[in-house]
């Protein structure tokens, strides 16, 4: 597993076409998410997709609330 910034869309399609296991997420959201993500996916080796992962606990600091959803805040 590697760390990339969201808007690293070079550093994640690198990681996926070396097979990397997973990447995890870090940093603000970016807007072409979705797409470096596909586009991961679409250079990844057969049979050995990256797991994505995101740093992503909820609370005041929700950098992926408008993408997906806000998280429940706990205490």
């Amino acid at each position: 597993m590697t760390g990339a910034k969201m808007g690293d869309a070079a550093a994640i399609k690198a990681a996926a076409a070396k097979g990397v296991g997973g990447v995890v997420l870090f940093g603000p959201a970016s807007p072409n998410l979705a797409r470096t993500l596909t586009d991961a996916r679409a250079v990844a080796p057969r049979g050995n997709p990256s797991l994505i992962c995101l740093d992503e606990e909820g609370g005041q600091v929700q950098r992926l609330s408008s993408l997906i959803y806000p998280s429940p805040r706990l205490r």
